[in-house]
C-alpha cells in the first residue's frame, strides 16, 4: 500500500492539559498488486482499483518527559473500489519524540570564516583546486599560502602546523600511510588533527555493494565488496576503513583519538523515514567517520 500522510497539530504552554496535546492526521492511499521487494529492488509496482482516505484524532494523555508521550487516537477510514467499506479504530500509542545524535558538522557563514581565517597554508595535487581555492580566498578578503603539493610528500618542515584539516582526502591516496606519516610530521608536538575518511561500516557500503554485486550481477564478473565500490564511489583510489584500521592509522604515528564521529551527507539515507529517524541512523550508520586526533 502507498500512503500519503498529513497531519497538524497545536498547544501553547499556557493552555490546560484539555486544550494541549491535540492533533489531526489525515491520509489517503492507493493498494498496489506488488510485493515490496518488487518495488524497493526493481521500482516497479502496479495499482488495483483500491483505495481509501482517513482521518485520524488523537490526545496527548500523559508526559512523564520530554522524549516520551502516552496517546489515545481515534481514526476512521473509507475504502473505495474493491473493499468499500468503513474502517473505525481506537487506538493507545507510545511515542518516543527525540533520537539522539551526536553534535552536528555544519558550520555557519561566520564560524567558516574564522575558519578560514586561522588557515595559514594549503595544498592540493590538482591545479583546478589550488585555483578555486585561491579564488575562494581572495573573495573572503583573507591571504592563504595555496600550493599545488603531493601529501605524500610534502615540502613543508617538521613541526610546522598546530592544526591539520583534510576532509574527504587521504582515503583517496594510493598510499593512505604514508600521508598520515606526512601529517604527524609536519604537526606541532601538541597539535590537533580534524579527517574524514569513508567508513566500511556503513548502510551506503553494504547495501549500495549487495545491490551491484547481486542486482546488477557484477559478482558473476568476480567483484566483491571492496571492488564493486569502484562503480559508484568517487575518486580514482578510493579506500573505506574500519574505526578500529582508522585509530590504528593515526596511532602507529604517535597519535592519539580524542573523538570519532559518523555522519552522512546532507541528503536523506533513507527518504520515506522521519527527519528524527534519518539523523539517528546517519549518526550510527553513515558514510562518513570524522577522526579529532592530536599528536
Amino acid at each position: 500500500m502507498i500512503l500519503g500522510l498529513l497531519s497538524a497539530s497545536s498547544a501553547r504552554a499556557d493552555e490546560s492539559w484539555w486544550e494541549t496535546g491535540w492533533a489531526v492526521t489525515g491520509f489517503g492511499g492507493v493498494l498496489t498488486t506488488n510485493k515490496s521487494s518488487d518495488i524497493w529492488l526493481h521500482g516497479d509496482f502496479g495499482l488495483d482499483d483500491d483505495t481509501l482516505f482517513g482521518l485520524a484524532v488523537s490526545k496527548v494523555l500523559y508526559t512523564p518527559n520530554e522524549n516520551l508521550d502516552f496517546e489515545f487516537e481515534q481514526g476512521v477510514v473509507k475504502h473505495f473500489g474493491g473493499q468499500s467499506n468503513w474502517e473505525f479504530d481506537s487506538v493507545l500509542l507510545v511515542r518516543w519524540n527525540t533520537f539522539y545524535t551526536n553534535p552536528p558538522l555544519c558550520i555557519n557563514e561566520q564560524q567558516l570564516r574564522e575558519a578560514f581565517a586561522i588557515i595559514d597554508k594549503g595544498l592540493d595535487i590538482a591545479d583546478q583546486a589550488v585555483d578555486l581555492t585561491r579564488q575562494a580566498a581572495e573573495i573572503l578578503g583573507l591571504t592563504i599560502d595555496v600550493r599545488p603539493m603531493d601529501a605524500e610528500h610534502m615540502d613543508f618542515a617538521d613541526d610546522s602546523f598546530d592544526f591539520v584539516y583534510t576532509w574527504g582526502v587521504i582515503h583517496h591516496s594510493q598510499n593512505t600511510e604514508a600521508v598520515v606519516a606526512e601529517i604527524a610530521r609536519v604537526l606541532r608536538p601538541g597539535g590537533r588533527v580534524l579527517c574524514m575518511v569513508y567508513n566500511r561500516d556503513s548502510l551506503r557500503y553494504w547495501l549500495k555493494g549487495l545491490y551491484w554485486l547481486l542486482v546488477r550481477g557484477k559478482v558473476a564478473q568476480g567483484y566483491g565488496f571492496g571492488s564493486v565500490q569502484r562503480f559508484y564511489t568517487d575518486g580514482y583510489y578510493h579506500r573505506h576503513f574500519s574505526k578500529r584500521e582508522f585509530v590504528r592509522l593515526f596511532a602507529r604515528e604517535g597519535m592519539t583519538l580524542e573523538r570519532l564521529s559518523i555522519t552522512h551527507m546532507a541528503k536523506r539515507m533513507v527518504p520515506i523515514a522521519p527527519r528524527s529517524v534519518d539523523d539517528w541512523i546517519k549518526d550510527r550508520a553513515g558514510f562518513l567517520m570524522v577522526g579529532e586526533f592530536r599528536r
